[in-house]
């Protein structure tokens, strides 16, 4: 391995390291874990799941019913309102915002924009 290339992945280890200890790491981590352990919303979830692929798997072929409609909308409501899901959820912004931190420092270090580069092409031409 060239040394550049392992100077750069200790630089990103570092980086993880530093990312792993500021507190909005560690408070995503815990309520990732608690929305994953969540019984209720996990059912709540997986009957939502099942109901949206449902809507949306052939449009003629599998029609939802009014009464699988309002469900399904019943169930965002109640996946939204609950407290494992919101906690997850502000944590989750809180995460992102970490991480665009770290992004705008690379970026001006770098003098380019580090998370487009750096991002998968999603076209055989470069777009």
């Amino acid at each position: 391995m060239p040394q550049n290339t392992q100077a750069i992945e200790n630089a990103a280890r570092e980086l993880a390291g530093a990312l792993q200890a500021d507190p909005r790491w560690s408070a995503w981590r815990e309520a990732r874990i608690a929305a994953e352990q969540d019984a209720k919303l996990g059912a709540l979830m997986e009957r939502y799941s099942q109901l949206s692929h449902k809507a949306h798997e052939g449009q003629a072929a599998a029609r939802l019913s009014d009464e699988e409609m309002l469900e399904l909308g019943a169930l965002q409501d109640t996946i939204q309102q609950n407290e494992a899901f919101i906690r997850r959820d502000e944590a989750s912004d809180a995460l992102i915002a970490l991480l665009r931190e770290a992004d705008g420092a690379l970026s001006e270090a770098l003098g380019v924009d580090f998370a487009a580069n750096a991002a998968p092409r999603s076209s055989c031409c470069g777009g």
